[in-house]
Order: structure tokens, then C-alpha cells, then sequence
């Protein structure tokens, strides 16, 4: 809540108030490092920014919100809100994009402000102006989801087993952007690597590339053991000693 207050007779009487956000079952973390008051066209702004997430496990999609605040009048208030997941690529910031906002558009200076104040934020991943573009290494799991239209955060359960696997070969070394416990096997053609409730990522000998096989991760049920049935087939067998056979020369490549 941002609320106004009057003095009187030695009382606090509220004259105003506006809900930011409202929900149930909800962690909310206040960014207190970047916490100020500011003067837009002399106009006395606060700037608070937050991280919301859902408790349990249930839901692992969190939102960083963004407001400024007329301190004179709350019910002057715009918010910038930014929706992700937790990224290895960031320590306890999640990496997604910003919502589009259709009361921000209309007001250009205050969206301006707000995208600045977001800038400064160690709650979101900051994106360097290549890593916008979908193609660039950093982005693979995005990339790899929107190529097989499959979700890729799960609370609790894993994506299962799939008909076709597009993916897309990188010379950067994804090994070192995924992070997190892992276990590796290789043969002669690959080097693979499956990361705790997480991704599988392959090294192509020959070609001496590197692509994503599975992309996913979860808060339980989705840890995996990998192994070769073949040359170039690898078996999958989750948690719940359910399993699937890739044949990983049938995988479809983009670029």
C-alpha cells in the first residue's frame, strides 16, 4: 500500500491511499539498496523496486516490479513490471523481459524514468545490447523453447518425452553458462552433460560445436540420468524411473 497522511490534533488521519500490489501466498522482497526519493518536473517521486515470488514450489515464475510514486498524491503512481525465472547467468535475479504497459505508453517521460531506475536493479538480468538479440548464446534456453513450443519451468514435473528436438549449434561454450551439479559421459562423437534438475547439453566432437539436447528445470521430479545406448543414441530416465531413447543425429538444427 502507498498511502498519504494528514497531522491533526496530534492524530495521523489518511487522506489517500493506492494498493501497488495485492496477492495471497506471495514472498515480496524490497530492493532497499535502491530505495530514493526523486523531483520530476517538480514533482516529488519515490522510487521502490521488488521481487515477488509465489511460495512453494508450485509456481517458479517470479516478477520484479518497479514503481515511482507521487509522494504528494499516491494515486499518482507507474509501475514497470518484469516477469522471469532465476537464471544461472545472474546471482538471485531472474532473467525474462518487461511487461508492455498501456498506462507507461501513454505517458513516455514516466516510462523513460522508470526503464532508467530498472537499469540500476541488481533484481533483473541486465541484458548488454547483443544479448537482445534471440540469437545470441546467452539466450539458448529461449531460443530452444520457442523452437519446440515447449515450456521449460516446471514446480514440480518435468516436459517428458519428445516426438522431434530442434536445437541449435553454438561455438560458445555453453558448459560454462549453465552451471549448477552436473554429470557427464562421452564416446567417441560426443561429450554430454546433464545438470541437476536442469538442462542436458551436448559437445559435438566432429563438428566441435555445442547445442542444447533438453532444456528444463525444475524444483522436483526432473533430475535425470543420461546414457548412450548407441553410438548416438542416449537414454533418458528421470526420477520417477520413467525414460525415452533420443537418437541425437535426428535432432533438427537452426540457426
Amino acid at each position: 500500500m502507498a498511502e498519504n497522511y494528514i497531522k491533526k490534533d496530534n492524530k495521523f488521519i489518511k487522506t489517500r491511499s493506492s494498493t501497488l500490489l495485492e496477492g495471497e501466498w506471495n514472498y515480496l522482497e524490497i530492493d532497499s539498496t535502491n530505495l530514493y526519493n526523486q523531483k520530476i518536473n517538480n514533482v516529488d517521486f519515490q522510487f521502490i523496486s521488488a521481487n515477488d515470488s509465489f511460495q512453494g514450489k508450485a509456481i517458479p515464475e517470479q516478477s520484479a516490479h518497479f514503481w515511482m510514486i507521487n509522494t504528494n498524491n499516491v494515486s499518482e503512481y507507474y509501475e514497470l513490471i518484469y516477469s522471469g525465472y532465476p537464471d544461472n547467468l545472474c546471482a538471485e535475479c531472474i532473467k525474462g523481459d518487461f511487461a508492455k504497459d498501456k498506462k507507461l505508453d501513454k505517458n513516455p517521460s514516466a516510462k523513460k524514468v522508470l526503464y532508467d531506475f530498472a537499469k540500476k536493479s541488481k533484481l533483473i538480468y541486465q541484458k548488454t545490447n547483443d544479448e537482445k538479440k534471440p540469437s545470441h548464446f546467452k539466450n539458448f534456453r529461449e531460443k530452444w523453447q520457442k523452437d519446440n513450443q515447449a515450456e521449460i519451468n516446471w514446480g514440480a514435473g518435468y516436459g517428458g518425452e519428445m516426438d522431434v528436438v530442434i536445437s541449435t549449434y553454438y561455438n560458445q561454450n555453453l558448459f560454462e553458462i549453465s552451471g549448477g551439479t552436473e554429470a557427464s559421459l562421452e564416446n567417441q562423437n560426443y561429450y554430454l552433460t546433464s545438470y541437476f534438475r536442469g538442462d542436458v547439453i551436448g559437445f559435438d566432437k566432429q563438428k566441435k560445436r555445442y547445442f542444447p539436447i533438453i532444456v528444463e528445470s525444475c524444483a522436483h521430479f526432473c533430475n535425470k540420468e543420461i546414457e548412450f545406448v548407441n553410438d548416438h543414441t542416449i537414454k533418458i530416465t528421470y526420477e520417477d524411473d520413467k525414460s525415452w531413447e533420443l537418437d541425437l543425429t535426428k535432432i533438427k538444427f537452426n540457426e
